[in-house]
């Protein structure tokens, strides 16, 4: 779980992008190739300050930078949005990236992890040395505790 109040206390800009989801895919974790280009949360895409008015932020060039792993919410209630904090890492200048999930067909960017007997495997893309998550986590420890040196002061 993230803290609502700081991803809102988080400055810099944020994309969004949607994707569809089987129902079978509910509960289970999926590799998502995020694309370069994304539209800004702010304006949709209609160009704004948060985008420089262009209406599109960009994620790292290097496509392995850009393939996240998450896991399907329940999708009951769709659409589903996820706020996921710094999840091209800590040096990228997107905050966050909002995932709109929705019931359909699978979407072609998202390919479901491969279980295996006792556990999950792992990416053989990834090479083990690159998980946004970590980054992720790191980032709203970093936020947090920047909100409560901010509130002691206070």
């Amino acid at each position: 779980m993230t803290d609502p109040a700081a991803l809102d206390a988080e400055a810099g800009p944020v994309a969004r992008l949607s994707i569809t989801a089987p129902p079978a895919w509910q509960g289970r974790r999926i590799f998502l190739q995020v694309p370069r280009l994304l539209a800004c949360a702010s304006c949709c895409g209609g160009g704004c300050d948060a985008c420089d008015r262009r209406g599109a932020l960009e994620g790292p060039s290097d496509p392995t930078l850009r393939r996240l792993e998450l896991q399907i919410p329940s999708l009951a209630a769709a659409p589903v949005a996820l706020r996921l904090p710094r999840p091209f890492g800590a040096s990228s200048t997107l905050a966050q990236l909002v995932l709109v999930v929705e019931e359909g067909p699978p979407d072609p960017r998202a390919e479901l992890r491969a279980e295996r007997a006792g556990g999950l495997a792992s990416d053989p893309r990834a090479g083990g040395h690159h998980r946004p998550w970590v980054w992720a986590a790191f980032a709203l420890a970093a936020v947090g505790a920047l909100a409560l040196a901010r509130w002691a002061a206070g």
